[in-house]
C-alpha cells in the first residue's frame, strides 16, 4: 500500500515540474532579451567582453561595466542552435533546479518530520504561481536560482554538512558572472557569518570546535566575497553592488522597481507574498505551540537565527521593490510548507493525494489554455514564438527592406529588438541598458522627446527640434505607446517628417529630404491615408510549434482576422488624432 501511495506522490511531483516546465513556454516578449542577446552574440563574435559601449551611437567608446555578459553569451548560444523563439529554455532549467534545491531544503530543518507531502507540494505550487511573472528567461533566474542554493548551503552547514559551505567561493563568481544582483549573495553571506559571530559568543560553551567552526566560516566567506573579481572588470565587481544600489535612487524609469506604497505593486505576486509573510509568521510564533517570551525563546533554539534574519531582510526588500518578491518567495517556502502541514494534519492520505493532483491539473489547464495569464499576466502567452504583437517584428523588417540607415530615435523600449535584428549597422539612440552606460539626463531627455517632444528647453526651443538639431535623425521609430501619442501627433502633423510605414505596434517616419524622397513617394502618407500594415505573423520555427503542442495538442497560433485589421487600423488613426476615424 505504501508503495502505491508513494508511485502515487512521485506522479504528483512529476506533474509539478511538468508544470514548472510549461510555465516557461511562452511567447518572447520581454524587451531587454534582446540587447541581452545582441550582446552575447557580439562577445561569441569578437571572443571579448566590451568595456565600453558598443551598440548607440550617442555613448559610443564610453565606459560600460557588463555585469551579466556569462548569461548573454548562454542566451547567444541557445539563439545559435535553437533560434529566438528558444530563448525562454534557460527558465525550464532553473525552475527545475530551483524546485530541487527547495525539495532538498525542506529536509534539511529540524521540523521537516512535520512536514507532510501534501503541505510541501501546495507550498512548491504556491511558490510556482508567486514567481511566474518572472519566468521570462532574464537573466535575473539565476539569481533566484543561486538564493535558494545559498539558503540550502547555510541550512545544511548548521545542521551538520560542514563542507557545503566551500561552495559558496566557486558559486559566488559564477554569480558575479551571471547576473548584477550577485551583491544579494554578499548580503546573504554577511548575515550568515554574523549570526555564527552572534551565536559563538552567546553559547554556553565555547568549544575549540565551535571556534574553529566560526573561523572556518569567517575565512571561506570572506575568499567568497573577494571572487567576484574573478570577471572581466576585476576589483570594480567589488563595489558594484553598492554602485547598483544608489543606481535605484535615479532610476525613475524601470516600473518592476516600485514599492508597496504604489497601487502599481499590488498585483497577483504582491498578494501571494503577503500570504507567505503571513504563513510563516503564525509557523514561526505558532511552532512549537508556547507562549509569550518562552515561546519566541524556544522557536530560537528550533530554526536557525541566520534564517529568521534572511526572512525579515527579504520581507523588506520585496516591499521596496516589486522584483524583488522572490526572494521573500523563496526563503519563506520552508515555513509555508511547515504552517500548511500543521493545518492540514488530520488529511486523510487519500483525500491529500486528489487534492494535490487536483491543484496542480487545474493550475495546468490555466496555462496552456492562457486563462491564468488573461486574469494575472496580461503580457504573456503560451507556446514558444516571438510575440509580434510586443516586438517590432514588422518595423524592423521595412527598415532592413528599404535599406533606411543613419541616425535614427528610437524609442527607449523598441530600440532593443531592432538593435539585434538590424544589426550590425543599426545603432540605439538610448536603449534598456540604462544607468550602466547612459546617464540619468540622457535618459530623461530620450523620455521627454517620445512623451512631449514641445516642451520649451531653455532657450526657447522645444526639446525636439535641440536633440534633432545635435543628431540629425534620418528617421524615426517609435512604438504606438499611449504614453508616446505626443511625439506621433507631432511628426504626423508636423513638416519635417512623413509617415511611411505603421502596423499596431510601431511607427516609422522619415524625414522629408531629397534622399528619402523616393521611400516617401512611395510609402507615405498624404495625410489621409495611412500605411498601416497587418502585424507578421508569430517568427517561431517548426520545433517551437511542436513543443508548445505537445504540452497542448490544441495549442495552436493565431492569425489576425481582417475584421481585427480593421479595428486596429481605425484605434491607430484615432490615436493618430485624425478628425475622420472611420
Amino acid at each position: 500500500m505504501n508503495l502505491h501511495k508513494n508511485k502515487a506522490w512521485l506522479i504528483a511531483y512529476f506533474l509539478l515540474f511538468i508544470t514548472a516546465t510549461v510555465l516557461c513556454l511562452r511567447l518572447v516578449h520581454e524587451p531587454d532579451l534582446w540587447w541581452q542577446l545582441r550582446t552575447g552574440e557580439y562577445i561569441l563574435e569578437n571572443k571579448t567582453v566590451p568595456d565600453v559601449d558598443v551598440f548607440s551611437y550617442t555613448y559610443e567608446g564610453k565606459p560600460w561595466l557588463n555585469v551579466k555578459w556569462g548569461f548573454e553569451v548562454v542566451q547567444a548560444t541557445v539563439v545559435k542552435y535553437f533560434g529566438p523563439a528558444f530563448l525562454p529554455i534557460p527558465q525550464i532549467g532553473a525552475n527545475i533546479l530551483l524546485l530541487l534545491t527547495i525539495i532538498v531544503l525542506f529536509r534539511q530543518f529540524s521540523f521537516s518530520k512535520n512536514l507532510s507531502r501534501f503541505a510541501k507540494h501546495i507550498a512548491l505550487l504556491l511558490l510556482l504561481i508567486g514567481l511566474s511573472y518572472r519566468m521570462n528567461g532574464r537573466p535575473e533566474l539565476s539569481t533566484y536560482l543561486f538564493t535558494s542554493v545559498y539558503l540550502l548551503i547555510f541550512t545544511g552547514n548548521f545542521y551538520g554538512k560542514k563542507t557545503w559551505i566551500y561552495a559558496l567561493i566557486p558559486l559566488q563568481m559564477l554569480w558575479a558572472n551571471l547576473h548584477e544582483a550577485y551583491g544579494v549573495g554578499m548580503v546573504m553571506m554577511a548575515i550568515y557569518l554574523a549570526a555564527n559571530w552572534y551565536e559563538f559568543y552567546f553559547k554556553a560553551q565555547k568549544t575549540a570546535v565551535l571556534k574553529e567552526e566560526r573561523n572556518r566560516n569567517t575565512l571561506v566567506i570572506l575568499i567568497a566575497m573577494l571572487s567576484v573579481m574573478i570577471h572581466p572588470s576585476g576589483s570594480r565587481m567589488l563595489f558594484h553592488p553598492y554602485e547598483i544600489f544608489t543606481q535605484l535612487s535615479e532610476n525613475q524609469f524601470t516600473a518592476e522597481i516600485l514599492g508597496a506604497s504604489s497601487k502599481a505593486y499590488w498585483q497577483m505576486p504582491a498578494y501571494v507574498s503577503l500570504l507567505f509573510i503571513i504563513l510563516s509568521t503564525i509557523a514561526l510564533f505558532g511552532f512549537p505551540r508556547k507562549k509569550g517570551l518562552s515561546q519566541i525563546k524556544t522557536v530560537l533554539q528550533n530554526i536557525p537565527i541566520f534564517y529568521v534574519l534572511l526572512l525579515l531582510a527579504f520581507f523588506y526588500l520585496s516591499l521596496k521593490s516589486y522584483r524583488n518578491i522572490p526572494f521573500l518567495l523563496i526563503v519563506a517556502s520552508p515555513l509555508v510548507a511547515l504552517q500548511i502541514s500543521l493545518w492540514t494534519k488530520k488529511f486523510s492520505e487519500k483525500s491529500s493525494l486528489i487534492v494535490a493532483f487536483a491543484l496542480v491539473a487545474m493550475f495546468y489547464l490555466s496555462i496552456v489554455s492562457n486563462t491564468f495569464y488573461k486574469a494575472f499576466l496580461p503580457a504573456e502567452v503560451y507556446g514558444l514564438g516571438i510575440n509580434a504583437a510586443k516586438n517590432p517584428v514588422g518595423a524592423a523588417q521595412f527598415i532592413a527592406e528599404n535599406n533606411i540607415n543613419g541616425n535614427g530615435f528610437t524609442d527607449y523600449l523598441g530600440s532593443s529588438y531592432l538593435l539585434w535584428k538590424l544589426q550590425p549597422a543599426f545603432k540605439t539612440f538610448v536603449d534598456l541598458r540604462d544607468l550602466d552606460v547612459f546617464a540619468a539626463e540622457d535618459i530623461e531627455i530620450a523620455i521627454t522627446c517620445s512623451t512631449n517632444p514641445q516642451r520649451k528647453t531653455a532657450d526657447g526651443r522645444k526639446i525636439w527640434q535641440l536633440v534633432d538639431g545635435i543628431y540629425n535623425f534620418n528617421y524615426v521609430a517609435v512604438l504606438n505607446n499611449a504614453a508616446f501619442v505626443n511625439i506621433h501627433r507631432y511628426l504626423y502633423f508636423g513638416n519635417d517628417f512623413t509617415l511611411v510605414y505603421a502596423d499596431e505596434l510601431a511607427s516609422i517616419y522619415l524625414k522629408n529630404t531629397p534622399m528619402n524622397k523616393p521611400l516617401i513617394d512611395k510609402y507615405g502618407s498624404a495625410k489621409t491615408e495611412i500605411p498601416f500594415q497587418p502585424t507578421e505573423g508569430i517568427n517561431a520555427r517548426k520545433q517551437a510549434s511542436f513543443i508548445s503542442s505537445l504540452f497542448w495538442p490544441w495549442h495552436k497560433y493565431t492569425s489576425q482576422s481582417k475584421d481585427e485589421f480593421i479595428l486596429k487600423r481605425n484605434a491607430y488613426r484615432t490615436y493618430l488624432g485624425e478628425i475622420n476615424s472611420k
